[in-house]
């Protein structure tokens, strides 16, 4: 990394950090589930530093000899893959919501005499929940077949095209920790590390100056994919989701 380069980066930290005195501040993070819903994101590891880290890996990648490999092709494969994968996923959520909607409804008819109207209009709903159920059992096993398929085809390729971009990674990037170092060195800051509770909330006490949070939660749409944050940090609370996450694939 050149040393010009570095001092730059390490004017704009102390630039920032001039900004604003030590502050608890709070982090809530949210995830879409299956039926895009927001939920909240419990024991979630998060990173907050006291820097922007995309604009260190984007400098590093800007340097590169060559740009990352096989992008095109991953994001072809990884599409292709994503349409079995859902079914399966969306078909065996089904699943669950009909068995749970039967147990709630069943442990209601219990209660009741069956000569009831209001146990007859529940065992006619019992009934049309049955139905739906044994329909979404036999779309998974349907789209658990198509899966298996797919996965034969995905996997090898998947594995020879990751590896080339893992080694280009580790090439690019190489020179992350050397800079990290130096910018901590001479800001005298470094970074902290907490982990959401069951609510999905960290709660923690940061130093003077600028800091960002970083966070990577699963997609649950896709295996292949992640949701991405680096948010600056610019009050005593933050909300991490959908919209200022990115969806990004897992090269």
């Amino acid at each position: 990394m050149p040393r010009n380069t570095i001092l730059r980066l390490v004017s704009l930290t102390v630039l920032l950090a001039a900004c604003n005195g030590p502050r608890e501040v709070t982090v809530e993070v949210m995830v879409l589930d299956l039926d895009a819903n927001p939920i909240v994101a419990p024991n979630l590891p998060l990173v907050i530093l006291p820097y922007d880290r995309d604009s260190l890996l984007d400098l590093l990648e800007r340097q590169a000899a060559r740009p990352r490999p096989h992008v095109a092709t991953l994001d072809s494969l990884f599409a292709a893959f994503r349409v079995p994968y859902l079914e399966v996923a969306r078909a065996a959520h089904a699943v669950g919501r009909y068995r749970d909607s039967m147990t709630t409804l069943k442990t209601a008819m219990d209660t009741l005499p069956r000569g009831d109207e209001a146990y007859r209009l529940r065992f006619q709903l019992f009934a049309q929940l049955s139905d739906s159920l044994e329909r979404s059992e036999a779309r998974r096993e349907q789209a658990t077949t198509a899966l298996r398929r797919a996965r034969r085809t995905f996997v090898p390729l998947n594995d020879s095209l990751r590896h080339e971009v893992r080694d280009w990674e580790e090439t690019t990037f190489r020179g992350y920790d050397s800079l990290v170092t130096a910018l901590a060195d001479r800001t005298d800051r470094t970074g902290l590390t907490d982990t959401t509770d069951s609510a999905g909330h960290a709660t923690m006490r940061v130093g003077r100056g600028a800091w960002w949070v970083y966070a990577r939660a699963w997609d649950v749409e896709d295996p292949n994919s992640e949701w991405y944050w680096n948010v600056q940090i610019t009050g005593d609370t933050v909300r991490l989701d959908d919209r200022n996450g990115n969806r990004l694939p897992t090269y």
